[in-house]
């Protein structure tokens, strides 16, 4: 597969920095899964990830990409981005537990649920919430990237 103009490719050292972060993030989102799984039924733990990594990517990108020196942070962004909040972060759990929860009920008890309701409010909470928190997430990264201090052209490098 031909590259398009100004397209990079990934180095090793790149996608083992994704792969670094993402381990120390799904290792995160254990924690959190772990530390909320006593709550009840309801399933905290996938929601609370979902949406804080929503909220945390959003102000990276924003913070990061609105710097006129981006492109130095690369590092930073691979590692935190795709890595770390993309561990941390799960689509299938959200999906799995979601299915499972209307096929089997809420108690894994196999007495079909009769709260389908209430599963169809978890997945649209879980999608429109994580996308306005993304959005709040580059605005205000944004606007933290923007106001920080521009380093003076000679100490670009320290």
């Amino acid at each position: 597969m031909k590259d398009r103009p100004g397209q990079r490719r990934a180095t090793a050292a790149q996608a083992g920095l994704v792969a670094l972060g993402g381990a120390f993030g799904a290792a995160a989102r254990y924690g959190v899964e772990v530390a909320l799984e006593g709550i009840g039924p309801w399933p905290w733990g996938t929601l609370v990830v979902n949406l804080a990594g929503s909220l945390a990517l959003g102000w990276l990108l924003g913070y990061l990409g609105s710097m006129p020196d981006a492109a130095r942070w690369r590092v930073l962004r691979l590692t935190l981005g795709p890595g770390f909040l993309g561990g941390f972060t799960t689509y299938s759990a959200l999906a799995v537990e979601a299915s499972t929860a209307v096929v089997y009920g809420l108690t894994g008890s196999g007495e079909p649920v009769a709260w389908v309701g209430l599963q169809l409010v978890y997945l649209v909470l879980s999608v429109a919430a994580g996308v306005v928190l993304a959005c709040l997430g580059l605005l205000v990264g944004g606007r933290a990237g923007r106001a920080r201090p521009a380093r003076a052209e000679g100490r670009a490098g320290a």
